[in-house]
């Protein structure tokens, strides 16, 4: 009889914690939904919301569901990060070059290019020589293995918006000429990055026309300033880190 009374004690407070625990659980279900359905309008978002909650309960009580799942969010999030690390500053670029060229004051949008364009003159000294390419590619290889090919395609990002930037203002300032769209210069310098890659002609290969030409002395000094400036360090930058790590692992094999 004593038995039967302690065990029936000892399950007691075992019923009751897995009762607020249940409880617990089915109050986050309530506000979860209730809060992304308030702010989404809309149910299926409010049950999109609920799928990383779900997950995190069934790896509590399953824990091989628990371990296969957090090995995803380490992926997913990893590869959200490198996402950012290529793509965030691109971004915010595009953004920056359509807030410049929505201003109507001249002075505000010169002192804005200035800005830009001192950004763009220290990001391409780091990459202008061989010796300075490596010393970047030493301290960026801490951070990851791909940061210093994300430093080159962020470099390239400014330097096309910037000298788009610039073409369009001084098309619209009617200093220069341009021949086709001009709401495609961008892809003009883009154009031009992909048609000095050697050997793989890329633009013949995708079909790809040149989105704008011209005539203009002044467009091709631009142009011109845009290749020295940018495509070439470029280049040399993503060519330069694959020789860097390959002689680095025939070190690290010797």
């Amino acid at each position: 009889m004593s038995n039967e009374s302690t065990r029936a004690g000892g399950n007691a407070p075992r019923a009751k914690s897995i009762t607020e625990t249940a409880v617990a659980i089915g109050v986050t279900f309530v506000l979860i939904i209730g809060l992304v359905r308030l702010f989404t309008g809309s149910w299926w978002a409010a049950l999109f919301a609920l799928g990383p909650f779900l997950l995190g309960v069934l790896g509590a009580i399953f824990p091989t569901l628990g371990r296969a799942t957090d090995f995803a969010a380490r992926k997913y999030f990893q590869f959200a990060w490198w996402m950012l690390v290529f793509f965030g500053p691109a971004s915010v670029l595009l953004w920056s070059a359509r807030f410049i060229l929505a201003r109507r004051t001249v002075w505000f949008q010169v002192g804005l290019l200035v800005l830009w364009g001192a950004l763009l003159v220290w990001a391409v000294t780091l990459i202008f020589t061989k010796e300075r390419r490596e010393k970047l590619f030493t301290k960026l290889q801490r951070i990851g293995a791909l940061t210093p090919w994300a430093y080159s395609l962020n470099v390239l990002a400014l330097g096309v918006f910037y000298f788009g930037t610039v073409t369009l203002l001084l098309s619209r300032w009617n200093l220069i000429a341009l021949e086709g769209n001009p709401e495609r210069v961008f892809d003009f310098y883009v154009w031009h990055f992909l048609d000095a890659i050697p050997s793989l002609h890329i633009n013949n290969t995708l079909h790809w026309a040149q989105p704008m030409t011209y005539q203009a002395s002044g467009v091709g000094f631009l142009l011109l300033s845009f290749k020295v400036t940018i495509i070439l360090p470029v280049i040399a930058t993503f060519t330069g880190y694959w020789k860097f790590r390959r002689d680095q692992r025939k070190a690290a094999e010797t």
